[in-house]
């Protein structure tokens, strides 16, 4: 056996010195990654709140845009025939307006009894102490040009009428008369006969004879029955828009159709994270057509209960309406990013301002403010006038 020297090297490993420094800089990367992933990790959750918000905000902006502008429209060019009378409705012969019992929720607060107006706001009415939107449209050709109803020509399911233009088969119409209500109707049929009056079969799912106390032939005692065009009976085929717009517990902006056109009587989802809306008239005080003031929904003479039965003072002045939104994102950061409170209006003088409160709970979350105003367009083209 070859021989081996004393000196051969034992094997070696780190000093505690070279381990020290191993630690140290492992954990100092350690560090660095942590701090880095932390910063993307805010860093994504902010950019995703905030993309969050934009969007929901520009979502509610074309809604509420698209609805205020459509406002009034398919309903008269005479403010005078329909605005503000109360609405009869049934639907399978179950009456539907005046509502029967209260509405459901966000909407219990509001009169069973509806109004037929382009636009109403219901201060306070949702939660929160949210306002609520009343919003009333039409979708047919031929609404703005009411016709006539012959003399003593309303039986219990016909009109007969001037000339039946425009006039199809699951039409919904809208007659109307000195009572104060106006009633929808379903027409079933047209007959042209040659020598014959025109007139319309009524039937369908929102015929009846008899709502609320008032039959359809107590409108040949009023000096002039006339009936309007609405829109179709389908959901897929531009019927009428009868909506209430507001929120409900949890910063839900709710919907409901109270015509029911989808066969839904219970309030549907538009939107989560809205955690406030209010609303004001734009108000043209001067009668040069142009907004001179905004004017809150509690306002005397523009509060709901007036408005309602005594529209023609309030409606030919109100040009457009404000509806300012604070949006609540459901991601929670890390720390308190939402400031103690926003400011509802803020352009707009102190007394129309409106301050909401972020509870302290929900400062970690991301809050935006909103703001929409819309003209209406189709109550400025109606005249007044009989």
């Amino acid at each position: 056996m070859p021989y081996l020297p004393a000196l051969q090297h034992r094997r070696r490993g780190f000093s505690l010195v070279e381990l020290m420094v191993a630690l140290t800089i492992g954990i100092v990367l350690v560090l660095v990654v942590t701090t880095m992933m932390a910063r993307y990790e805010g860093s994504r959750r902010t950019l995703t709140s905030t993309n969050d918000a934009a969007q929901t905000g520009a979502y509610l902006s074309y809604l509420l845009d698209q609805e205020l502008r459509s406002a009034g429209s398919g309903l008269t060019q005479n403010r005078a025939q329909v605005w503000g009378c109360e609405i009869l409705a049934a639907r399978a012969g179950v009456q539907i307006l005046p509502h029967p019992a209260a509405f459901a929720a966000p909407f219990a607060a509001l009169p069973r009894s509806v109004r037929l107006l382009p636009v109403l706001i219901h201060a306070g009415a949702g939660a929160g102490g949210s306002d609520v939107l009343a919003i009333a449209s039409g979708a047919h050709g031929m609404a703005e040009a009411s016709m006539v109803v012959a003399n003593a020509g309303i039986t219990s399911n016909s009109l007969r009428l001037g000339n039946t233009v425009g006039v199809s088969p699951n039409d919904l119409l809208l007659l109307s008369g000195s009572l104060g209500r106006c009633m929808v109707q379903h027409v079933s049929e047209v007959e042209q006969a040659e020598n014959a009056a025109p007139s319309v079969g009524l039937g369908g799912t929102y015929h009846a004879e008899t709502i609320s106390g008032t039959h359809l032939t107590d409108f040949n005692h009023t000096p002039v029955a006339r009936i309007s065009m609405l829109g179709s009976a389908a959901p897929t085929a531009n019927p009428p828009r009868l909506l209430l717009l507001g929120l409900g517990n949890g910063g839900q902006l709710m919907s409901l159709d109270l015509l029911q056109i989808n066969g839904n009587a219970v309030p549907t989802l538009m939107a989560d994270g809205v955690v406030a809306l209010r609303a004001l008239y734009g108000v043209d005080a001067n009668g040069d057509g142009m907004v001179d003031a905004w004017v809150a929904p509690t306002a005397a003479g523009f509060d709901a209960a007036t408005l309602a039965v005594a529209p023609l003072q309030r409606l030919e002045q109100i040009m457009a309406v404000r509806v300012d939104m604070v949006l609540r994102n459901d991601l929670v950061e890390r720390a308190a990013v939402a400031p103690a409170s926003l400011t509802l209006f803020a352009d707009l003088a102190a007394e129309q301002q409106q301050v909401y409160n972020i509870p302290e709970a929900q400062r970690q979350q991301r809050h935006r403010l909103v703001s929409v105003s819309a003209p209406l367009r189709n109550v400025m083209t109606a005249v007044r006038g009989l």
